[in-house]
């Protein structure tokens, strides 16, 4: 056997060597930038769909104000359950079928499981979502532990704390 026709030294069982080097990768990370822009692109559509009912259903941004004041602690989590629907009721469908929100399907990325297999809506939801979403309504500490959540992102591993407790990970799609 010689070298060129495909294996290594003389040994018939090694594996094949090829110069992989200019292939696209299966399951290439999405970069911090793209997750970035993404979850910019989901906020705002989020933040107009739940404000405009809420500010009418408390007859105007004053009404609105001194609900949150009045009564804070009911208010965040009243707010953030109705948050927390309307987030379902628009990426629901995109969650299940392809793991993408608005914004991720807009940046061309996607939540998947670690090992790269379709992440279902309930571990998404349930996972991924939900410790956050029941962290961020603790008073004074749930913003910080939102911030911590993703600067975890600078990891090389580009997960954020969300994402290591789902076992999920974000690709290109």
């Amino acid at each position: 056997m010689s070298d060129n026709d495909g294996n290594a030294g003389n040994n018939p069982y090694s594996a094949p060597q090829s110069n992989v080097s200019d292939a696209i990768v299966d399951g290439q990370l999405a970069t911090r930038l793209e997750r970035f822009l993404a979850a910019f692109i989901d906020g705002p559509i989020l933040g107009v769909i739940t404000m405009v009912p809420a500010i009418i259903f408390f007859g105007g941004w004053g009404g609105y104000m001194g609900a949150a004041a009045s009564n804070a602690w009911g208010f965040r989590v009243g707010a953030g359950v109705f948050g927390i629907v309307v987030y379902i009721l628009i990426n629901g469908t995109f969650l299940a079928r392809n793991g993408q929100t608005i914004g991720k399907k807009a940046m061309s990325i996607k939540i998947v499981r670690s090992d790269g297999s379709k992440a279902d809506f309930s571990r998404i939801i349930g996972y991924r979502q939900a410790p956050i979403w029941v962290c961020q309504m603790i008073p004074f500490v749930g913003g910080v532990l939102g911030l911590i959540d993703v600067l975890f992102i600078f990891r090389e591993s580009r997960r954020c704390i969300h994402d290591d407790i789902a076992d999920t990970k974000v690709i290109k799609a």
